[in-house]
């Protein structure tokens, strides 16, 4: 009846020599998602570039440049943690649809672009500062 302790040292030398020697400590859970929300707002900074871009060379509506705008605020406000950085990325976010209002009122005036999309331009600008406000106003929520 010596199997019994034999398994039981295996089991204890198993447990006591905890990660395999060279294994990377695995990252905390809320350290994984704040690591993979870097990674995203780094895309989506990616994705915005190429559209502004293909925009300025008349590849991209301005719609597909406002969603991209649009992802990066969100990746942002998912990376805030405190309500200054909310504020800023809300801050961050209202030159971009000033700048992008007049250059889509520009495109209207040259016939590249419908009065749909000024309207559309126009509406964004409004909702970034109402979203800017908010922040300022408000103490954690915002949308």
């Amino acid at each position: 009846m010596r199997p019994m302790p034999t398994a039981l040292a295996v089991c204890i030398l198993l447990s006591a020599s905890g990660d395999p020697a060279g294994a990377a400590p695995v990252p905390a859970p809320a350290d994984k998602v704040k690591e993979l929300r870097k990674e995203y707002l780094a895309t989506v900074t990616k994705i915005y570039e190429l559209t502004l871009a293909r925009y300025k060379t008349g590849q991209a509506s301005p719609d597909q440049l406002l969603e991209e705008q649009t992802a990066i605020l969100s990746a942002k406000l998912e990376l805030a943690e405190t309500r200054q950085e909310r504020v800023k990325a809300y801050e961050e976010m209202v030159t971009p649809a000033e700048q992008a209002q007049e250059y889509v009122l520009w495109l209207v005036t040259v016939g590249q672009a419908t009065t749909v999309d000024a309207l559309k331009a126009k509406a964004a600008l409004p909702r970034a500062r109402i979203a800017l406000e908010k922040a300022k106003a408000e103490n954690w929520r915002v949308l």
